[in-house]
């Protein structure tokens, strides 16, 4: 939550907040008109279910989605959810469990 609150802190104009680890894969991908997005790309990788220890079965990857980021929220839909989860904070490591906790529903923004 510190990180959110440095991002809104250091761009008081913004209309729009980008949220990133690493290098920005938005080349092509939309990101207008979106309250809150997340860049993923396709699963290329095999993904197993394990249960107690062991594989149940290989997940189909069709459906699947790696998250890498960064995140683009309205400002108004950033402030929104921050302020729906103020004193819950320190229960929040990552950004999936931020949305999650403030019911922010998040389109992906396919990258490649």
């Amino acid at each position: 939550m510190t990180r959110l609150r440095e991002a809104l802190g250091d761009a008081p104009a913004a209309k729009r907040i980008l949220i990133a680890n690493g290098p920005l894969p938005l080349a092509g991908v939309g990101t207008t008109g979106v309250p809150a997005g997340v860049v993923a790309i396709p699963m290329s990788d095999t993904v197993k279910e394990v249960v107690d220890g062991r594989v149940r079965r290989t997940v189909p990857r069709e459906t699947l989605v790696q998250v890498i980021g960064p995140w683009v929220f309205d400002r108004e839909a950033l402030v929104d959810a921050m302020t729906r989860l103020a004193g819950a904070e320190t229960a929040i490591t990552d950004m999936i469990g931020f949305c999650e906790a403030a019911q922010v529903k998040v389109r992906v923004l396919l990258g490649r």
